[in-house]
């Protein structure tokens, strides 16, 4: 169990943007191997801003080793993705550090928490990257005392200011996306976004203008774990494997089923919203069927005895 601080600054340089991978042949479902009996690990990060919008030094505290219960859900792109956060263990001067104080959104300077999750066999996956909305010393249950945090993606993109866009002739989605991508400090993927508009103004913050800019073209938009993401509707994103999820992959039950498709639980693997994945089940015949997901929860649990380490997915057949 460690907590490591790295101060005053740590200089953090954007990759630049990328395309997402094409395939160069149709896709086999990947089956991952479940491992029910491995010691399982968090890793969450902070990282601090100064400034008027926290962007002129940074100060990173990482918290490995703790017992932490974490539980994020991305439930579409108009829903912000969330994050809550419970660390046990930390030190008290971290905890005050970190503390936001009932500041709203931390009065608006860039406060970021990252989660990592995994063990020792699959590796690390970061599972959420966003914006510390509150934080705060929990001592009600002494002496099990806790750091709670609560974070949502894009929150400092939807407050921080940003120059309009205003264009009078013909105007490429894509760039114009990208742009934006490179103003929030995230990467950039294109998923076969072609679509132009004419004559557009759009005031707002940049995350703003990105939800504007995707209703009027018709695509989808989305910022997921550092990434913007854009699509056309019904296509779906494409990725570089599709994941299998069966009874031997570590799925929870039966699969259950609502008027909008399919919810599953599995074993925690990390999933990608709008992306293709593969299911079968014995309600089927064991036969493989593809859906898409639209939304999912982890639910992860370390250094906590019969802890929690899933993730459950809303999919349908037809792409967001």
């Amino acid at each position: 169990m460690s907590e490591t601080i790295v101060t005053p600054e740590v200089t953090v340089t954007a990759e630049a943007p990328r395309d997402p991978p094409t395939p160069t042949k149709p896709l086999t479902p990947v089956v991952g191997a479940p491992t029910p009996y491995i010691r399982r690990k968090i890793d969450v990060v902070f990282i601090l801003g100064t400034g008027d919008y926290g962007e002129e030094g940074k100060m990173t505290i990482k918290v490995t080793g703790h017992r932490c219960s974490i539980v994020v859900n991305k439930q579409g792109q108009t829903a912000q993705t969330t994050c809550s956060a419970r660390i046990f263990g930390m030190r008290f001067s971290h905890m005050q550090r970190l503390s936001t104080f009932g500041q709203r959104y931390a009065a608006q300077k860039q406060y970021v928490i990252e989660v990592w999750a995994g063990d020792d066999l699959a590796g690390m996956t970061r599972v959420f990257v966003g914006t510390v909305t509150n934080a705060y010393f929990d001592g009600e249950a002494q002496p099990d005392v806790a750091f709670q945090v609560e974070a949502f993606e894009g929150a400092f993109e939807a407050l921080k200011p940003a120059p309009p866009i205003s264009v009078a002739g013909g105007v490429d989605v894509a760039e114009t996306m990208q742009a934006l991508a490179k103003q929030m400090n995230v990467r950039f993927e294109n998923h076969g976004v072609v679509a132009k508009l004419r004559d557009v103004y759009y005031p707002g913050t940049a995350y703003q203008q990105m939800v504007r800019i995707a209703e009027h073209a018709g695509i989808n938009a989305l910022l997921d774990d550092g990434v913007l993401a854009i699509w056309p509707r019904g296509a779906g994103r494409e990725t570089n494997r599709i994941p299998l999820i069966s009874k031997l992959s570590g799925m929870k039950n039966y699969p259950l089923f609502n008027s909008q498709g399919i919810i599953v639980t599995c074993l925690f693997q990390p999933l990608t919203f709008g992306a293709k994945i593969a299911i079968q089940t014995s309600l089927w015949n064991n036969q493989i069927r593809h859906y898409y997901v639209y939304g999912y929860t982890y639910s992860l649990d370390s250094e906590i005895p019969d802890g929690q380490w899933f993730a459950t997915f809303k999919a349908n057949t037809i792409a967001p």
